[in-house]
């Protein structure tokens, strides 16, 4: 009776996680909400940086999916898009993303998610370098499988979050207009 409620436990577990797998086999793209342009002028220059040890998007019962070698490459554009720089501006501005990961624990009929996004905002100028790191996060759960488009839906979302968060930000208001 044991060896057999191994077997299919065994049966199960391959059958969650290989339905997982053809859950996130497309390519990964990211489509944060567009948000009206926001004139940084004493911002020359936007650079967006990866320096994550996980290069997973989404960790599933602590298999990696939906691996991005560079996510600053799916950011960078929607980030230049939503903040503009002046010709004249003293600083540089770079955006670390540190952390990009949903973890998620599958159960036949039912998920458990923790999503994490953390990035490090840098400003350089000729006399000074102001840093700061910031994070945000979402938790789900529900019934079914949780997939890529949700995995993709919460990343756009804390991206929108994060950079909203960092531009209210006092201490980094402070630090664009030294």
């Amino acid at each position: 009776m044991k060896k057999l409620i191994n077997i299919v436990s065994a049966a199960l577990l391959t059958l969650i996680l290989g339905g997982c797998a053809n859950q996130f086999e497309q390519a990964v793209k990211l489509a944060p909400i567009a948000m009206s342009p926001k004139l940084l002028m004493s911002v020359k220059n936007i650079t967006v940086s990866d320096s994550r040890a996980q290069q997973a998007m989404a960790m599933v019962n602590s298999s990696e999916f939906m691996e991005v070698a560079n996510i600053s490459k799916l950011v960078s554009p929607w980030l230049k898009n939503t903040l503009k720089t002046g010709s004249n501006g003293r600083n540089n501005l770079n955006f670390d993303i540190t952390t990009a990961t949903s973890y998620i624990k599958q159960y036949a009929m039912s998920f458990e998610s923790e999503a994490v996004l953390e990035w490090t905002v840098t400003l350089e100028s000729a006399n000074r370098t102001w840093k700061k790191s910031y994070q945000t996060g979402i938790n789900q759960d529900g019934p079914m499988k949780f997939s890529q488009e949700d995995v993709t839906k919460n990343m756009n979302l804390m991206l929108s979050t994060l950079l909203e968060r960092t531009l209210q930000d006092e201490e980094f208001q402070k630090a664009l207009s030294r």
